[in-house]
């Protein structure tokens, strides 16, 4: 992310995740893993969105399966990207939410 230009903030879990969130108003995107320890992505998405209802949450999940996206749709996720990430579609998506730091 840096080299194309973003700052990010990397934690480990969906609670942490909903914690930084809070406390950083400066966040202006989110790539929300779907497994993960403590509260998984779904859970997160939904303790953000309460709080921060316009916050853009993008799905990451090597687990892709059919009807994946559409359920990720519906439990409040802005878009969905499947691993491994293509870089193509990474920045696709930057582009739509963010500008890079510098611009």
């Amino acid at each position: 992310l840096e080299i194309m230009g973003y700052h990010y903030i990397h934690v480990t879990n969906g609670a942490d995740a909903v914690e930084i969130c809070k406390q950083k108003e400066s966040i202006s995107l989110v790539l929300m893993d779907i497994k993960m320890p403590v509260m998984n992505g779904i859970e997160a998405t939904e303790l953000i969105h309460a709080s921060r209802p316009d916050l853009p949450i993008v799905a990451i999940t090597a687990y892709a399966q059919t009807g994946d996206e559409q359920r990720f749709l519906e439990a409040g996720f802005n878009g969905y990207l499947a691993k491994p990430v293509i870089k193509e579609d990474l920045q696709a998506l930057l582009q739509k939410y963010l500008h890079p730091a510098g611009g």
